[in-house]
Formats: C-alpha cells, structure tokens, sequence
C-alpha cells in the first residue's frame, strides 16, 4: 500500500486524492522510465521532506528532493569539499541529480517523506495555497497536525496523541499520528528494502534528526534486553536474534 493509500484510510480517501499533487519522488535512483537501480549509483543521502520549492511545479516530472536554497548549500559544501566541476552555482544538488549531471552520477537523494511535514510546504512562495481543494477538506487541521508533530518529535516511537487548546482529550488523534508514523516508516522501508535489494553496496547517509530517527524505525530492529539470567532463556529461533547472528558471522 503507497503512503497515500495509507493516508486515505488514515484520514479521509478524498485527502489522500488532493495530496498527490504534493508527492515528491526520490532523484537519481532509477535509470530514466524504469524501475531498474542505476549501477552508477554508490551513495544516498536520506533528507527529510518536501519544502516550498520542491512541491511548487504542478508537473511531477520537475518535483524533485533538495531543489531548493537547502540543496544549493549541500551543493556548495561538496564543491568546497571535493574538486567537482557543477557549473551554474544556482543549481541545487537536487536539480544536478535530477537531471543526471556527470560529476553527480554516483549520488541519490531520497526523502524519509515523500509528503510534507510541514503546514508551510503546502502554501506558495506568494503566501497563497498551491492547492485550495486540500484545505477544504474537514480532516486537514488533523493531518497536518500529526505530520508536524512527527517531524518536532522524530525520536518518539510510541505517540500518546493530543489535548484540546483547554487540555482536554487525553489520546486526541492517538490513533491518526500512530498510525501515520507507522505508514511513513513503511513506505521509507520499502523503498531502501527495494533499493539495497538491488543494490548491495549502496551508502545510506541520513542526514538531519529526522532521517536519522526514521532510519532506525524503518530498519534497525531493537532486540529485547532480558535481565540477567534471561539471556539464557532466551529463544535462539527469535528472527531478529538470527539477523545479528547472520550479520555478524555469515553462514
């Protein structure tokens, strides 16, 4: 299930429909019109979300990670860092991904997201709405209530959800931000699973809290920390005990 289809259980099946014109996908994974993992590709940076600038164009094709001021300071630090050839310094490392630079072909941006966290993502550099359908609908306060929360408190991998502006409400949308952590960090799973699956070598470099913390939750399993004694008992057949044994000493 996509991260939208999710999103439309989650909250309302016609939010779902007007947030896919705020979808932005990942840059320089795929060879151009396939689903094939490009051999070129040996490193990844993992960013956070959508900004302003990424969901702006109204075509997908020209919506892509780090197109922004964002991505024409990551540009600018690799060009201090490494003796590369970019051109036009208002070129974001997004827009160079995007549109397969040479001195670039070995990098890919992804997004934990490829929705906005954040309310001022969904409005234009003119202060206006870049898609006024979304608003209208009853369940948006609650959506983006949740996704800003999530992307404040990255860390938290249990939400105990809202109180009302008078406190009350214990467990307010405890279900909506749960759930919709839990479609994100699906969603990113499935993306690094099919890209690591096909290739092995790539690099993985979160980059911020946001990545790092959706890093852990969409691919580090945590084992249960039995005391004392319990580590004796405890059951050798456990699949996550059997994928550190299997990392530490391959069979």
């Amino acid at each position: 299930m996509s991260l939208l289809q999710s999103i439309g259980e989650i909250f309302d099946v016609n939010l779902s429909h007007s947030l896919e014109r705020f979808l932005v996908e990942d840059a320089g994974i795929f060879v151009p019109g396939t689903l094939a993992v490009r051999s070129e590709l040996d490193v990844v940076l993992l960013v956070e979300s959508p900004h302003t600038d990424e969901v702006a164009p109204h075509d997908a094709s020209d919506r892509y990670p780090l197109k922004g001021s964002a991505g024409r300071h990551v540009r600018d630090k690799l060009s201090e860092w490494a003796p590369l050839t970019l051109g036009d310094p208002e070129r974001s490392i997004g827009q160079l991904v995007h549109q397969g630079c040479d001195a670039v072909l070995k990098l890919g941006i992804m997004n934990v997201s490829q929705l906005p966290l954040q309310d001022g993502a969904y409005i234009n550099q003119g202060g206006e709405c870049q898609g006024d359908e979304v608003r209208r609908n009853e369940r948006w306060p609650d959506y983006i209530r949740c996704m800003e929360h999530i992307k404040c408190e990255p860390y938290v991998r249990h939400y105990d959800g809202f109180r009302d502006r008078n406190g009350n409400g214990t467990g307010l949308l405890q279900r909506e931000i749960n759930d919709l952590q839990d479609a994100i960090s699906k969603d990113l799973k499935e993306r690094l699973d099919y890209l690591t699956g096909c290739n092995k070598n790539v690099t993985l470099v979160p980059c911020g809290d946001v990545a790092s913390a959706f890093y852990l939750k969409a691919c580090v399993t945590c084992l249960p920390h039995p005391a004392r004694s319990g580590w004796r008992n405890l059951d050798g057949q456990n699949a996550c005990l059997r994928d550190v044994l299997e990392r530490l000493w391959p069979t």
